[in-house]
Parts: structure tokens; sequence; C-alpha cells
């Protein structure tokens, strides 16, 4: 009896230990793409201290912090779903292509895009991974054939990578690829996949 007394307090310790370390990892986390974590300090570094909640011409609110999310979880499924795709990460040419057309498609240079981003209170390092992400999702389009946004999420949710958003930045819409329950989505950050309600988005191509 001494000895199940014993296993019994070990084993109780060891989930209180595994509780424990699991709010641990939860705390200061934006959200998880499987069980890889966005932290909030890696939103925070593409928000200057001029970003705040902004209201549009619409009346609808635009959260900084949940656009900055949405092309961080974004990037993390694309590169997931290219690796499947392709069986490999793309090569440096393939994105460097893929760029080229995600820009030439929407009329914009990377310069004007980022011209945007700064001047709405973002970080100039944003451009760079809101562009790799938009190049990989180009190269998902290429190789399905896609012409439907719900083609692109549907082969996502075939990778079964769970997304956890942290209540704080709303919540993940898997259909809309973006996390919603806030904003709408600033126009110059509404390229092909866009993020939430992009009219782009519902026509991938």
């Amino acid at each position: 009896m001494r000895v199940r007394r014993l296993l019994s307090v070990v084993a109780v310790a060891a989930l209180a230990v595994s509780a424990l370390a699991a709010c641990q990892t939860n705390v200061g986390a934006a959200a998880f793409v499987g069980k890889t974590r966005i932290s909030e300090s890696d939103v925070n570094k593409y928000l200057t201290p001029q970003s705040a909640l902004q209201t549009n011409s619409d009346a609808t609110t635009t959260n900084p912090k949940s656009v900055v999310l949405s092309v961080l979880i974004q990037e993390q499924l694309y590169s997931e779903e290219v690796v499947k795709l392709l069986g490999h990460a793309p090569t440096a040419s393939a994105l460097s292509d893929a760029r080229v057309k995600v820009l030439a498609n929407n009329g914009t240079t990377e310069d004007s895009l980022a011209a945007q981003i700064v001047a709405s209170a973002y970080s100039r390092s944003l451009v760079d991974v809101y562009l790799d992400g938009e190049s990989k999702f180009e190269i998902i389009v290429d190789q399905l054939k896609a012409t439907q946004l719900t083609q692109v999420s549907d082969a996502i949710a075939k990778l079964k990578l769970r997304v956890r958003v942290n209540p704080r930045y709303g919540s993940w819409d898997p259909a809309s690829l973006a996390v919603s329950n806030g904003p709408a989505v600033p126009s110059y950050l509404q390229l092909l996949s866009g993020a939430s309600a992009s009219p782009a988005a519902t026509t991938a191509g």
C-alpha cells in the first residue's frame, strides 16, 4: 500500500509538472501552428510605437497585431503546403520568380508596398515576411491549378496542422486563412491570399 501511494503521488506530481510546462509555453504566445509557437514578441517586432487600432472609412476597425499575426500564420502554413506539393522547399529562384509575379499581378512594386506599410506604422521588415508568404501562396496556386481560395484552404486543411490563436488577437478562420473577429485588412495587404476579406482572395491566380 505504501508503494502504491508513493506511485500515486509521483503520478500526480508528473501531471502537475506537465500542466505547468504547458502553461509556461502558452504564456506570451500569440498563436501556435501545429507545434510551432508564434510569440507576442514575434508579432510586436513588426509593429512600431505608432501602431494602433485603426478606424476605416466603412467604420470597421483594423487591429495591427491581428494583421501581423495573420501574415505570420499564413507564412507557416504556406511553407508547409509548398513542401508537401513540391516534395522539397522551394528554391530561391522559384521564390524570386513568384514574388515578381505577385507584385505584377497586383499592379504594385515592392517599394510602393513598403511605403504604404511604413506609412501605416508597421515595420519595414514586415514587407519581406508578407511577400515571402505570398510568393509561396503563388506557387501553391500554380501547383494546384487553383482558381478559388477554397481550393487552397481545402488543401491546407489536409495538412492537419491545428492553428490556435490567443483570443486577444481574434480567432483563426481556416476558410479565409486569416485571423478574424476584428478588423478588415488594409487594402495594401490585400494581394492574392489577402487576409480575411481580400477581393483577390476569392479568385486566386
